[in-house]
């Protein structure tokens, strides 16, 4: 996958903004070299592109790039903050193009909350914004998926109990929560950061889920992006939802890399300020069409080495093999040692969970139901769609793997399971302790259950 910022300049200097309100010097990119670029990445056998950073609406060949990408049989999504959508034509012209999502950035429900952090107005005319892809959609009967992204602050935090009803008469597919990092303009403005380590962040997501669970018809689907994968499985488990645990991880240790307006390509814009010039690829032009990540790779095991080293609390952890945390955020090590410090918090609740769950074994048993299990040889390969139309593939290799699944297929206790498999019951839990950590699976209490 590859990010795209097509477009240098942003029309809005958000107080939260991860990147900081400079430019990069560089010019817009023309449009001869964007369809050079595009055909590049074709040809490097890349399959999504995100425009994204700045703002790519003010990209004036953007539709352009986004009808051609589509004749290439690329996924395209755009990141926006959506002011420029309450011009219909353009809304109209964006549609048009093929575009397949549209992630529109929300900071509040009231004009109080966003427009301190946005900018006077811009709640009205995202609003307007949203109206007009709904309409153009329809009217071109077109399939765009529209997102809302929003950050929990010190702002809007007092409004979770009314965002779920305020956002299911809006014309989108689902709202994405997350946290704001102090990077960019947020590290200047600290007084509206809401830590997703606090109790208030966790304390307002529960919110939301309370109130989003009340709605009779829920016309979006609702994500959590920076809650621990802990709390997301101690909320699946007490709630009875299906979200998928987000770990927290380095895109660019896993092939997403961003591509500037110059054609330039870097591992990430986060790591843009701390990246020696040398591993800036000058021009994709020049890239051959064979695996262009290795490029990176001694910089990236650099950073790998760098986050090992601050990780040594984390052994306990059942998803250490696949957390890694920003190696931007190497430049504050106190943030850090805070985020490990909540996750391990959440950590010891799950654990909590389990041990209570040991101790009344006759009571309980794994609930698989909405995975799907295909058997290969001595590995089970787990899949499942979670609430937020993600689809998450596992492949799951233990010695009580299938006898596992078989038997807690059949709603047996996990005493009974252990008695029949000749193991303990924390053997069958601790096998199991991955697979309900990432969600494919819950521990559930015979009869009604409360927590």
């Amino acid at each position: 996958m590859i990010r795209w910022e097509i477009e240098p300049r942003c029309n809005l200097k958000c107080k939260h903004c991860f990147v900081a309100d400079t430019e990069y010097g560089c010019a817009t990119t023309s449009l001869e070299n964007g369809l050079s670029y595009l055909n590049k990445l074709h040809e490097l056998g890349v399959r999504t592109v995100v425009f994204s950073t700045r703002e790519p609406l003010l990209y004036d060949g953007l539709c352009r790039l986004i009808y051609e990408a589509k004749l290439l049989d690329m996924s395209v999504a755009i990141v926006t903050n959506g002011i420029l959508l309450d011009d219909m034509e353009l809304s109209r012209k964006l549609v048009e193009s093929g575009v397949d999502e549209v992630f529109v950035s929300i900071e509040g429900i009231t004009a109080a909350s966003n427009d301190f952090i946005r900018g006077k107005g811009t709640l009205a005319r995202v609003i307007r914004g949203l109206s007009n892809l709904e309409r153009c959609t329809r009217e071109g009967e077109k399939l765009v998926r529209l997102f809302i992204q929003m950050s929990i602050n010190q702002l809007n935090m007092a409004e979770g109990s009314d965002m779920p009803e305020f956002f299911n008469v809006l014309p989108i597919d689902g709202l994405i929560i997350s946290a704001i990092g102090a990077s960019g303009n947020a590290a200047k403005n600290r007084d509206i950061i809401l830590s997703q380590e606090s109790d208030e962040y966790i304390a307002c997501c529960k919110t939301i889920i309370e109130k989003y669970l009340e709605l009779k018809t829920r016309n979006y689907i609702l994500g959590f992006k920076s809650l621990s994968p802990y709390d997301i499985v101690l909320i699946n488990h007490k709630y009875g939802t299906n979200f998928c645990p987000y770990l927290p991880g380095c895109s660019a240790m896993n092939g997403a890399y961003s591509l500037l307006p110059s054609g330039k390509i870097i591992p990430c814009i986060s790591l843009k300020e701390k990246l020696p010039s040398s591993l800036m690829i000058p021009s994709i032009l020049e890239v051959e069409a064979k695996d262009y990540s290795s490029i990176f790779d001694p910089y990236l095991s650099k950073m790998r080495n760098e986050l090992e080293t601050h990780k040594e609390t984390c052994t306990a952890c059942f998803l250490r093999e696949w957390c890694c945390l920003c190696p931007a955020g190497l430049n504050h090590i106190d943030q850090l040692l805070v985020a490990k410090k909540a996750c391990q918090k959440s950590l010891d609740k799950f654990l909590e969970m389990l041990s209570h769950v040991e101790q009344n074994s006759t009571l309980y048993y794994i609930d698989f139901s909405g995975t799907k299990v295909v058997h290969r040889s001595d590995e089970l390969l787990l899949s499942r769609y979670f609430s937020e139309g993600m689809k998450v593939e596992y492949s799951f290799t233990t010695p009580l793997g299938e006898d596992l699944y078989r038997l807690s297929s059949q709603h047996k206790s996990l005493s009974a399971i252990a008695t029949e498999l000749g193991v303990s019951v924390r053997d069958i839990i601790q096998s199991s302790a991955l697979l309900i950590s990432k969600g494919f699976g819950r521990m559930k209490k015979y009869g009604s259950y409360k927590n």
